[in-house]
């Protein structure tokens, strides 16, 4: 059975991860360096940074970033945390109202349709 609380955890985990990557690569961080910070490959984070216009996923990340929800994930890997420190972060943050209440207003409108593309 795919409960909803784990299809949300599957789009924000993600999206927090792209979101501070993107970041952390504007701030001059090297793919390299937020690869080896986040403990993912240097191709996953390549393929994070883009963006991608209309994606829903993108339009998540754009909403993370609005709220500042990612800027303690950012924090952390500035100052050198570990990877499981950054995963810990991630993982609080993903949980926490504050993403469940931009996942609501993001995809809540699409699932009243069952033809939409934004639902989880």
């Amino acid at each position: 059975m795919d409960l909803i609380c784990e299809r949300m955890l599957g789009v924000s985990i993600p999206s927090l991860r792209r979101a501070a990557m993107r970041k952390l690569s504007e701030r001059g961080m090297t793919q390299s360096e937020i690869a080896r910070r986040f403990g993912v490959s240097q191709a996953m984070v390549s393929k994070a940074l883009p963006k991608r216009q209309g994606d829903a996923q993108e339009r998540l990340v754009a909403a993370i970033i609005e709220s500042g929800i990612h800027e303690p994930l950012v924090k952390a890997a500035l100052e050198g945390s570990s990877t499981e420190r950054i995963n810990s972060i991630i993982d609080r943050a993903a949980s926490c109202k504050d993403m469940s209440a931009i996942l609501h207003r993001l995809y809540a409108p699409a699932q009243k349709g069952a033809r939409s593309e934004h639902r989880l």
